[in-house]
């Protein structure tokens, strides 16, 4: 385990490749590549959302507005103080980001994390831009 562990420690520490900058972390080798750490994260959120994810909930605008629906239903029965403004699709994407970060602060080293905060960011572009477009639609 321990081999494993110091394996694993050097990989992520060595230096990159000549004529690459040596600004930034490297991806480890179980991701099968020598890319920086952040290029790793974000293809891999990429895959995540624009593949597996859509199979797996349809498209995000589409999945995040029922999400939205569950939340408004569920705001709106709790006793409350003031007004509460419906939530939007692109409420999701952002809420869904807290919750990562929330989950980031119990446990900062989850990479998990960060890709879904990656993937919950690009949706909630899918989500703004569906957004502007039903607006457009209206103003004609």
């Amino acid at each position: 385990m321990n081999e494993q562990f110091d394996a694993l420690r050097a990989e992520m520490t060595r230096v990159p490749l000549e004529g690459v900058p040596l600004r930034g972390v490297y991806a480890p080798a179980v991701l099968g590549s020598r890319v920086p750490a952040r290029t790793a994260l974000l293809e891999e959120a990429t895959k995540i959302t624009a593949q597996d994810r859509n199979k797996e909930y349809g498209a995000p605008e589409d999945n995040f507005q029922n999400i939205a629906n569950y939340w408004n239903t569920y705001l709106t029965t709790i006793p409350k103080q003031g007004n509460i403004v419906p939530l939007t699709s692109q409420d999701v994407a952002h809420l869904m980001i807290l919750m990562k970060m929330a989950r980031l602060n119990t446990n900062p080293g989850h990479r998990d994390s960060l890709v879904d905060i990656a993937g919950y960011a690009a949706c909630g572009e899918d989500c703004r831009v569906k957004r502007i477009s039903e607006v457009n639609k209206i103003g004609r």
